[in-house]
């Protein structure tokens, strides 16, 4: 459970309304991943895939939530099921921390693992190329695998959280990121990908804020990947809210994954999702401060020299001019782990800890709560 969740979310009034989606009543993870396993979606089971003596990798997206204990779940039905721990490879991303429980010690010695390099041109090989004849280059303990199992995750409308181009060359996810606002291109390539690599199914984990798991999928690849594509959206998509005076956004990534670009996206989203000039607090656990251009941004709208603000402005991106309008516009509350000097500096109302929000929620008489608002996408008619 997230920080928020735990020490402020659950004590809400009624009156804040919950547009996401409300999760289902939780129930064992492990339990819901072999039903998804055994129950597949437009394919066999798992284990009528892998033959004995089959070289098995398993590929894990580092975003998918609860990650460990998924990971430890499906080695666990992988050896229940026959597959030997010698044949079996985990392949993660290096911000990806993973260590096994005490319960599989026994097979932590035969259970091979490798952790992606995308700098390292040795760790990867050539697939194919994509319609501009660029090369596309995968992991190759992936490439030279038997079995591919791609643990991945949708855990936001627009998240394409696959093993390409996560597990591809560093100056492939260069060009891949580049090309952020071509979807069909990306979905194209992405496809192209697996297709070559010989991935035709996945285990797909839906998140929910909070890194909350609210659906495991498992099937034939892109069934399951557009399955899971529309459980995210209901989730992460939302209509907008008639006016309200107070919107609450949160972050509620882990702490030291939390920055100022998701500030301003949750900032972005709470403006959009009720319309007017209510308050906005900002809930997360923000340690550091924001980097040299963030910081200009959030100082724009109490610069005297207007003229001045308006040439930054034509300079700025789109989201940071929408952040310093709606500056100007509405007040804005941050909860942080800052002090609130610092926060003050910024322009922004500080909010010293949960007795001072709960106070500041107790003013409103209705609201509107958005977990995980950089995430969210406001729905646009």
């Amino acid at each position: 459970m997230s920080t928020f969740a735990h020490t402020l979310g659950d004590q809400l009034p009624e009156t804040i309304a919950r547009p996401q989606a409300v999760a289902k009543p939780d129930t064992d993870l492990a339990n819901r991943i072999q039903v998804a396993l055994e129950n597949p979606l437009d394919y066999p089971p798992l284990t009528d895939a892998i033959f004995p003596g089959d070289l098995v990798a398993l590929a894990v997206h580092p975003d998918v939530p609860s990650g460990q204990q998924v990971i430890q779940h499906v080695i666990q039905y992988l050896l229940a099921k026959g597959v030997e721990p010698n044949d079996m490879t985990l392949v993660t991303a290096p911000r990806m921390k993973f260590q096994l429980p005490t319960e599989l010690a026994a097979v932590e010695t035969k259970l091979n693992f490798a952790v992606h390099d995308m700098d390292d041109q040795q760790s990867v090989s050539y697939l194919a190329a994509n319609q501009d004849g660029q090369p596309i280059k995968i992991n190759r303990t992936l490439f030279d695998a038997d079995v591919i199992i791609p643990i991945t995750c949708r855990d936001h409308p627009a998240s394409f959280n696959d093993i390409y181009p996560e597990f591809s060359h560093a100056e492939t996810i260069q060009r891949y990121q580049q090309a952020a606002n071509h979807l069909k291109e990306r979905r194209g390539e992405i496809r192209l990908a697996n297709e070559h690599l010989g991935v035709f199914f996945s285990l797909n984990i839906v998140g929910g804020p909070g890194g909350e798991v609210r659906e495991v999928l498992f099937g034939q690849k892109e069934p399951c990947d557009l399955a899971a594509e529309e459980m995210a959206s209901q989730i992460w998509s939302v209509e907008p809210q008639p006016p309200v005076p107070l919107v609450i956004a949160t972050l509620e990534d882990a702490p030291e994954n939390q920055t100022w670009q998701q500030f301003c996206l949750a900032l972005v989203a709470a403006n959009d999702v009720s319309d007017g000039d209510g308050q906005i607090v900002i809930c997360s656990e923000l340690a550091d401060q924001p980097e040299d251009d963030i910081r200009q941004v959030l100082m724009m709208p109490f610069e005297v020299d207007q003229e001045r603000v308006g040439d930054k402005l034509a300079k700025a991106s789109e989201l940071m001019q929408r952040v310093v309008r709606i500056l100007m516009d509405r007040q804005v509350f941050l909860k942080s782990n800052l002090s609130e000097s610092v926060v003050e500096e910024l322009g922004l109302g500080p909010i010293a800890g949960a007795d001072e929000f709960r106070r500041l929620v107790a003013r409103a008489d209705r609201g509107i709560l958005l977990r995980d608002a950089h995430k969210v996408k406001i729905r646009v008619d």
